[in-house]
Formats: structure tokens, sequence, C-alpha cells
């Protein structure tokens, strides 16, 4: 089972991604990279194109 939560900034998905995993009984894991890391990944590879 996977469940994604995605928020706006400062809605409070740190608070809410745990307690929500407890309750389904799944691990919960923090995002792995932020937004800005993303997109600046996304902007070297079309620069690379």
């Amino acid at each position: 089972m996977v469940i994604m939560l995605f928020e706006s900034y400062g809605a409070g998905a740190d608070y809410v991604g745990p307690r929500v995993a407890e309750q389904l009984h799944v691990p919960f894991h923090d995002q792995a990279f932020s937004s800005d890391q993303i997109e600046a990944v996304e902007s070297a590879r079309e620069r690379r194109a």
C-alpha cells in the first residue's frame, strides 16, 4: 500500500502524515526530495536535451 500526501506550504502534512500511517498500520516515509530539488533536475535535463 502506498499513500502519498501533497500539501500547500504550511498545511501540516508533517503532522498529519505520520498519524495517518499510524492509524493504517503502515510505515511513514518523509519526502526524500524538495520541490526545488526536483525542479532543478528537470531544468538541467531540459537544457541538455
